[in-house]
């Protein structure tokens, strides 16, 4: 009887021993739960984005290791503690649409995972070339360049700057790839005036809208360096004026005392007005203003004074 129960005991001690070495290595890997994370895409062609992970039990000095678009790489938090990770993806993980998986590893614990897609974001306008232009009085052409394809053929593109809203057609649109779609505009020469900062708006038929700021820096503003004569004898006949200066626009006015002037002849630096002699019947200070079509002013001042009076006076 005694030989007959020494098998069984020495079975059970075994099988003891095996069940706390068991329980010994289960209680020194701690399995993590991820419970959320936010945000819960990546959107291709924007540069490198940053991923919030929250969850339980996760290690001490943990790392990351994002596999995606056939390319792994690991890398270190910018932040840790248990329950949350905060770590920036590349931007080389999001060139294209794809699963990006998210591994979270340290010493104390068994691994973890996670995918989060890459996805388009609806009519995402990356960029405008040119972003900055100077206006010009001139029409030019805009490229908006997307992240992915999402214009659709009805898709309006909407030009707004101070003097209202504008739908402008497409000149050129390119669907080739992912890579390098784009879409041209045409900005006409009458919204081309002023400086601001117009924004550029592309609005699909569900209403899903993308925007983009243009700056359009102004022109440069005229300048008077001289006109000629310098004054007028009141009770003259017309009088031809010459205003020097510079950055006389096409298009560009001349007042005299709020009455607007013939101009004979322009350049760019040079104007040639005609001064009817009603305006110069009776002395006076009379002001010369020359406008630019982007309401840009310049002004010089021209007396009028009876005869006999040997210099103007100022």
């Amino acid at each position: 009887m005694k030989n007959s129960h020494a098998l069984p005991l020495a079975a059970l001690l075994a099988a003891l021993l095996l069940l706390f070495g068991m329980a010994g290595t289960a209680k020194s890997q701690i399995i993590p739960t991820i419970t959320s994370i936010a945000p819960v895409q990546l959107f291709k062609g924007l540069g490198d984005q940053t991923v919030i992970i929250k969850g339980v039990n996760f290690g001490t000095n943990p790392t990351v290791t994002i596999t995606g678009g056939g390319q792994d790489a690991t890398v270190s938090p910018v932040s840790a503690s248990t329950s949350t990770i905060v770590v920036t993806i590349p931007s080389s993980f999001t060139t294209l649409l794809n699963m990006v998986t998210l591994t979270i590893t340290s010493a104390d614990r068994e691994p973890v995972s996670i995918a989060i897609p890459v996805t388009c974001a609806s009519n995402l306008i990356i960029a405008l070339s040119p972003s900055t232009t100077t206006a010009s009085l001139q029409a030019f052409t805009l490229r908006l360049s997307l992240s992915c394809s999402p214009f659709l053929p009805n898709s309006k593109v909407i030009f707004t700057d101070a003097t209202g809203s504008l739908q402008l057609k497409p000149v050129v649109r390119t669907d080739i790839n992912e890579a390098n779609s784009y879409i041209d505009v045409e900005i006409p020469a009458s919204r081309n005036v002023f400086g601001g900062y117009p924004t550029i708006r592309v609005v699909n038929p569900d209403g899903s809208l993308a925007k983009w700021i243009l700056t359009i820096a102004s022109r440069p503003r005229p300048g008077i360096y001289t006109i000629n004569p310098t004054f007028v004898l009141a009770g003259s006949e017309q009088v031809i004026l010459t205003i020097k200066g510079a950055n006389f626009d096409p298009g560009v006015f001349v007042q005299l005392s709020e009455v607007n002037l013939e101009i004979t002849s322009y350049s760019r630096t040079e104007l040639n007005v005609t001064v009817p002699a009603s305006l110069v019947r009776n002395k006076g200070l009379l002001v010369v203003v020359v406008f630019n079509p982007d309401k840009q002013v310049a002004g010089a001042r021209m007396p009028v004074i009876p005869i006999g009076e040997v210099t103007p006076f100022r």
